[in-house]
């Protein structure tokens, strides 16, 4: 007769290591003393029954000596993370589970969830996830059972944030005689948290191009009596946009530029 210690292990992490130890029991002698494992794809275990956890899962080390034979249950966890989205918007949040692959989740202790970045992402003790500026963070859950029992996941954070902040255009009001001309100036105020290089190019265009038309580059010409309205609109972001009021007068009107 002979005992096996650990009788029983759980809590293995794949890559971990840990060695069964073999006793005679009544002084008697071991005689063909061997080590077998049920599954060599999630454990090894060798000739002096120094066991290697492969991959996650439960399989079974048997021991035999002198005709006996004794069965040690082994289990290595694992972790993955759910759901399998990975973005989240500024602003936004994302709740994270934390599955076991095998066993349940109350074996492997308290998770504990970090980010590798948290100006980027922060994560709670619950695994929910708060965007807080764009890139990309590494979001871990670790079972405090077993340190190398981890799962991680990249999350995505989107800055949703406009590319141009505001447009403005002056003169705000334009008056003109019939065939006479002005010139807008524009200002574009980008997004700081865009890339400097992004595009302030506008597009203008009129209400009623019989009263007032203007061009690409934003000169507005008068062609006949009445009143119009040109929109000035970011080409990167169209939504964001200002108006230019342009009456067209007889000639006496002040302040009449002609070509």
């Amino acid at each position: 007769m002979f005992s096996v210690t650990p009788g029983a292990l759980f809590g293995l992490a794949a890559g971990d290591t840990a060695r069964l130890r073999v006793s005679a029991l009544q002084n008697r002698p071991l005689r063909d003393l061997r080590f077998v494992t049920s599954d060599p794809v999630r454990l090894r275990v060798d000739s002096t029954g120094l066991v290697t956890a492969l991959a996650h899962g439960s399989a079974i080390i048997r021991v035999t000596a002198s005709g006996e034979e004794f069965s040690v249950p082994i289990t290595v966890l694992g972790l993955t993370l759910e759901p399998s989205g990975s973005a989240v918007a500024v602003g936004g949040s994302l709740a994270l589970r934390a599955v076991p692959l095998a066993g349940a989740i109350a074996d492997y202790g308290a998770i504990r969830w970090s980010s590798s970045d948290p100006r980027i992402a922060t994560v709670d003790s619950l695994g929910v996830v708060r965007g807080v500026g764009g890139g990309v963070a590494r979001i871990a859950a670790v079972a405090s059972v077993n340190p190398r029992v981890r799962a991680e996941r990249s999350v995505a954070v989107v800055d949703v944030s406009p590319p141009v902040l505001s447009i403005s255009a002056t003169p705000a009001l334009v008056e003109l005689a019939p065939g006479g001309t002005r010139q807008l100036a524009v200002n574009v105020v980008l997004s700081p948290a865009w890339p400097p290089g992004t595009s302030r190019q506008v597009n203008f265009a009129s209400s009623d191009t019989a009263v007032a038309s203007v061009n690409g580059d934003g000169l507005v010409t008068a062609r006949r009596l009445g009143t119009a309205t040109v929109t000035v609109s970011s080409v990167v972001a169209p939504n964001i946009a200002t108006q230019v009021a342009v009456v067209v007068r007889g000639a006496s009107v002040a302040g009449i530029h002609r070509p």
